[in-house]
């Protein structure tokens, strides 16, 4: 199995751990995170329950959702880290 090498200089410097609760109305509105309290990558796990992503290139207006499902890792970095919004919308909390 091949490795990559994208988080070999990876330093996690902090965790945040969020629970989207439906009945309470829960989201994470489309945002750009700051990259100098976060870094070059954005590196989550979804545990709880399947969802969605929502990932939003505002100059073009490309919208691009992505299914997590539960228990799975997601990477972002790259261009679709700075340019790119990302979020995970209301309508997508089980």
């Amino acid at each position: 199995q091949e490795k990559t090498t994208t988080l070999e200089t990876f330093d996690a410097v902090e965790c945040l751990s969020l629970w989207y609760d439906a009945e309470r109305g829960a989201s994470h509105a489309l945002h750009v995170d700051d990259l100098w309290l976060w870094g070059e990558r954005i590196l989550g796990i979804s545990l709880q329950s399947p969802s969605v992503f929502t990932f939003f290139e505002p100059i073009n207006e490309i919208c691009v959702r992505v299914r997590l499902p539960r228990r799975s890792a997601y990477l972002i970095n790259g261009k679709v880290r700075v340019d790119w919004q990302h979020g995970i919308l209301a309508e997508d909390i089980s």
